[in-house]
């Protein structure tokens, strides 16, 4: 887990690197603000907000991508207002129960999302997070992933050699 002040330290370190901060914590709203300086987009888990859509409105006008995370459990439906209004860039839709790295990707509860998704809201980022490796990464993609969250994967078989093989399930 990573707060402010060490998203704020990767800025100085990579001043031009995309960074992407997941806000998982119970209210996102108690630390977006002190994110929105040294963040590229962040991504509120839907089910902690009291309300996504001033969340959302929030972080847009500082300038900052906003991404909204769905549980394993929460329908794309429970999300179709704020994809509608515009208020998204990206939806990272949770493969596994959240909190734990190390879990098996949950194909029922991922790739049917993705797939309505791609579908229904084709100018939205696709993001999937949890249980990604080589098999799941091109079950994914094939779904409509655009981007592939891995964490257990790439520290388990070396962080390039990782991306290496990732990168071949948008080249299928």
């Amino acid at each position: 887990s990573m707060g402010p002040q060490t998203v704020a330290a990767l800025r100085a370190r990579l001043p031009t690197a995309y960074l992407d901060v997941h806000v998982g914590c119970q209210n996102p709203d108690a630390v977006v603000d002190a994110l929105l300086e040294h963040s590229s987009g962040i991504t509120i888990q839907f089910e902690s907000c009291v309300d996504a859509a001033a969340t959302a409105r929030r972080i847009r006008a500082a300038g900052v991508d906003v991404g909204v995370c769905i549980a394993p459990e929460t329908p794309v439906a429970a999300v179709e207002d704020l994809l509608s209004a515009g208020l998204v860039d990206t939806v990272d839709v949770l493969a596994v129960a959240p909190g734990r790295g190390g879990q098996a990707f949950d194909a029922a509860a991922a790739v049917p999302k993705l797939k309505e998704l791609r579908k229904r809201f084709p100018a939205v980022r696709r993001q999937v997070d949890g249980g990604i490796d080589e098999k799941t990464a091109k079950l994914a993609v094939a779904a409509g992933a655009d981007v592939l969250v891995a964490g257990s994967f790439l520290f388990a078989n070396g962080v390039e050699e990782g991306v290496d093989a990732l990168r071949g399930a948008f080249e299928a």
